[in-house]
């Protein structure tokens, strides 16, 4: 070995016992899986109870961490799925991102380099400014992997150094393991023998020293690869009776498979074929008496995370419907205020602009007969009030219906002998009127801080279809009221770079307006889909239809003709003026495709994740 070589393996020692000293227990952490394990279920079941959902979205990544080392990826990918969208309603960008790494070594191991690729760079890029460097040094060590599989041992090694030099600095021990075994891996598989076996080496100082049963199988088999490469078959087989005990011991299935080969293969090399075809034999007794024992605790593990499960699905479901209940009733009580208010300010405003009038009409004799110059002036004045007549004339109209059924409610209420379905009925067109009301006056507020430059998009990655369910079943009772059916496509994990306000607006709009234009026992559909790179969503009716004229002047506030509701609804117009703004400060766009009694089909584009 040539003096930088000496150099290499001395700094590499001694780097080892620096962190000794500093870090004595920072690498026991994965030393005893099967004990993790229990203590990620134990923490589950006191998440649950206890309604700690940091505790939940915890185990949860646990539990699927666990799963991924036993190679049930479809059940790792599963619970880190779940963990990672707990995190993200939490605001725990740390838990986010270990969850993102773990859906990425599923992919890598399932040879979905791309997709393993792409949670990675996600990570990488939440990573930044909002966690502590060893979850860095994994996101670099993850894609020295993909490199290393895809033989570009060039990048592998770059990531590889970028990911031991963090962990030295951090003194991240069981990642620093990690890492000398996979550039131990990348020098091996480029014929540089010598610095292979100088990391392997390190490696296995270190899962020995701090009891790593992972690290020391993989290092092992590295150093004996090396061995047998250059024909020191006995140490290659001793090496590898000590490492394959370990392996059986922890069931690291994958590990076992490339001992198991690497021993027939030694054998065959040294034409001792009756014990290559006894080796094999003994492979396939080894993986059968491990499946029928993990198969046997895997059933016991998931029923009782089957009964964690439903546990957690029941206490979702009674959080939400406090919640919706909580919810509801506070936009009653918003709602009713903001309608008197309203009333208030309308009835003080007319009675400013009858006066205002009066003067102006005044003025406008006296001025006419002093200079017919100042006509024009006149004209253009009436102008300009004939736009915000008309949206005040519009919006006393709305706001005015559900207050007569506030009254008529509370009339019969206050009635002996009334209809219990009755009143129960006209609650509901109440509360659908009021919903009118309030969407009414959420657009006001949106389109004067839009047009007064103050709204801009708050893009951050989320859900589409948990983003959308409470709006969803507040519309689902609105339709009811109407006797429209209401239809929902949205499948799970649908990832979107979006607003999350801005898209229940969107929404809310698009539905509410669909309702106006739709007979009873019509029905509406909203659909998500993911296509080329983007998610298009889509709101669909059976309604009355739009020509093209209509259509030309759809988002322009300024053009735009209000059509009339089918129960007579009259619209101020903002509706839709609002949802082309937000899908455009959303990074998409907006299309209408339509025609008089066939119905109506809006669309609109959001970044995918």
């Amino acid at each position: 070995m040539n003096w930088h070589k000496l150099k290499l393996s001395f700094a590499l020692k001694l780097s080892i016992v620096f962190l000794t000293i500093i870090h004595p227990l920072n690498a026991m952490q994965y030393s005893e899986p099967e004990k993790a394990f229990k203590e990620a279920i134990k923490q589950y079941r006191l998440g649950l109870e206890t309604n700690n959902k940091y505790k939940i979205a915890n185990a949860q990544l646990e539990i699927g961490t666990f799963y991924y080392f036993q190679g049930e990826y479809n059940t790792a990918e599963n619970y880190c799925w779940k963990a990672g969208i707990n995190f993200q309603v939490i605001r725990m960008p740390k838990g986010l991102i270990k969850s993102l790494i773990v859906l990425g070594d599923v992919m890598r191991k399932e040879k979905n380099f791309e997709k393993a690729m792409e949670f990675y760079i996600a990570a990488k890029y939440l990573s930044i400014n909002k966690t502590e460097n060893s979850d860095i040094s994994r996101i670099y060590n993850k894609i020295g992997d993909i490199f290393r599989h895809k033989k570009n041992y060039k990048k592998a090694e770059y990531y590889y150094e970028k990911s031991i030099e963090i962990n030295k600095q951090s003194h991240s021990i069981v990642d620093l393991a990690n890492d000398y075994a996979n550039i131990g891996e990348v020098y091996r598989m480029q014929g540089k023998i010598d610095f292979a076996n100088v990391y392997y080496n390190q490696g296995m100082d270190i899962a020995k020293i701090y009891n790593l049963p992972f690290n020391i199988a993989e290092n092992g088999h590295g150093l004996a690869c090396l061995d047998t490469l250059n024909k020191n078959y006995d140490v290659a087989l001793e090496r590898i009776n000590y490492i394959q005990k370990i392996a059986e011991e922890n069931k690291f299935r994958e590990e076992l498979k490339n001992i198991y080969h690497l021993k027939a293969a030694i054998y065959e090399t040294q034409h001792k074929y009756f014990e290559s075809m006894k080796i094999q034999k003994e492979y396939n007794a080894l993986i059968d008496r491990l499946y029928a024992t993990s198969t046997v605790q895997n059933s016991v593990q998931q029923n009782e995370l089957f009964n964690l499960d439903l546990k957690n699905d029941e206490l979702k479901k009674k959080n939400q419907t406090i919640r919706q209940l909580s919810l509801l009733q506070s936009w009653l009580f918003v709602a009713l205020i903001l309608l008197l208010m309203a009333v208030i300010y309308f009835f003080y405003i007319s009675k400013i602009r009858k006066k205002e009038h009066q003067n102006l009409k005044m003025q406008t004799d006296l001025l006419q007969k002093a200079n017919e110059a100042l006509t024009e002036q006149e004209i253009e004045l009436n102008q300009s009030n004939e736009t915000r007549n008309k949206m005040l004339g519009m919006i006393t109209h709305d706001v005015r219906s559900p207050l007569y059924d506030c009254l008529r409610l509370m009339e019969m209420f206050l009635e002996k002998n009334t209809d219990v379905n009755q009143m129960k009925k006209t609650g509901i067109q109440v509360i659908s009127s009021l919903r009118g009301s309030t969407q009414l006056i959420d657009n006001l507020m949106f389109w004067s801080r839009t047009n007064a430059n103050n709204l801009s998009a708050q893009l951050e990655i989320i859900d589409i279809a948990s983003t959308l369910e409470n709006e969803i079943k507040l519309l689902e009772i609105l339709a009811e009221s109407k006797l429209i059916k209401l239809s929902i496509s949205i499948p799970q994990k649908t990832m979107v770079y979006a607003d999350a306000n801005m898209l229940r607006m969107i929404v809310r709009n698009l539905i509410m307006n669909a309702m106006k234009y739709t007979p009873k026992d019509g029905e509406i559909k909203l659909i998500a889909k993911r296509i080329n790179g983007h998610t298009e969503i889509r709101v669909i009716d059976n309604g009355k239809g739009i020509d093209n004229e209509q259509i030309a002047h759809l988002f322009d506030y300024k053009k735009k003709k209000s059509i009339q509701g089918l129960s007579g609804e009259n619209g101020s117009g903002l509706g839709l003026v609002l949802v082309k703004e937000f899908v455009e400060k959303n990074k998409g766009f907006i299309s209408v495709k339509s025609a008089p009694n066939e119905g109506s089909e809006f669309r609109f584009t959001l970044n995918s994740i």
